[in-house]
């Protein structure tokens, strides 16, 4: 669910599920849609009003995120890094403070160990960033919060979708991507780019130290 005024970040995001329909299932969770509402005056959203309580907000704390993100026409920032120099950057839309939004995701499991060998899971996560690389989305917000397990269905048979650039089922799924953009940079670039920040993960979580990517 959407935080107040943000209906526009979770829009964004719910765009790049419908770009990465391909790996949905199989790098990033199953998208059921965006639902949104516009709540009546003198209702009350108890998140929302929790969040007003609280003073701390990471959400934007990224330095992956270059301050020269583009837009992709429709007003989202960071959604194509391909316009030309001299174009004018579309603004993000004025925020609705009465509009909530809700986007259905497949239900996932665990984040990654901490403290412990990450040494079985190291190759199926560069792998799920090489299959974002490989459809021009770069997530930019690679942290230990945002990779989660597949929980094993028995009664699921697409619950183990094998991928097809890899031939297997990933078993780690990656989750955010509301300060993701789309690019026309290479795949070995990308990778390059997902894996020194993904190295920065393996090398710290066995040694029991959450790092995010402003540290």
């Amino acid at each position: 669910m959407s935080r107040q005024n943000r209906s526009a970040h979770m829009e964004q995001e719910a765009w790049f599920y419908d770009e990465l329909e391909q790996v949905q299932g199989i790098a990033v969770p199953r998208c059921y849609g965006l639902f949104q509402a516009h709540i009546e005056e003198g209702a009350e959203v108890k998140t929302w009003n929790d969040e007003k309580d609280s003073e701390s907000d990471d959400s934007d704390d990224s330095d992956q995120v270059a301050e020269s993100d583009q837009s992709d026409g429709d007003g989202f920032a960071g959604a194509n890094a391909n316009e030309s120099e001299g174009e004018k950057i579309p603004e993000m839309p004025t925020p609705d403070p009465t509009l909530l939004s809700i986007l259905l995701l497949e239900r996932l499991g665990e984040r990654m160990p901490v403290g412990e060998s990450l040494d079985h899971i190291k190759d199926d996560v560069h792998e799920i960033y090489n299959d974002l690389s490989r459809l021009g989305i770069e997530h930019l917000d690679i942290r230990w919060s945002n990779i989660l397990s597949v929980i094993q269905d028995p009664d699921d048979e697409s619950s183990g979708t094998v991928c097809p650039n890899h031939g297997h089922a990933h078993q780690w799924r990656v989750i955010d991507f509301d300060v993701a953009r789309k690019t026309n940079g290479t795949i070995i670039y990308m990778d390059k780019c997902a894996g020194s920040w993904l190295v920065r993960l393996f090398l710290n979580l066995p040694k029991g130290r959450i790092i995010e990517p402003w540290d």
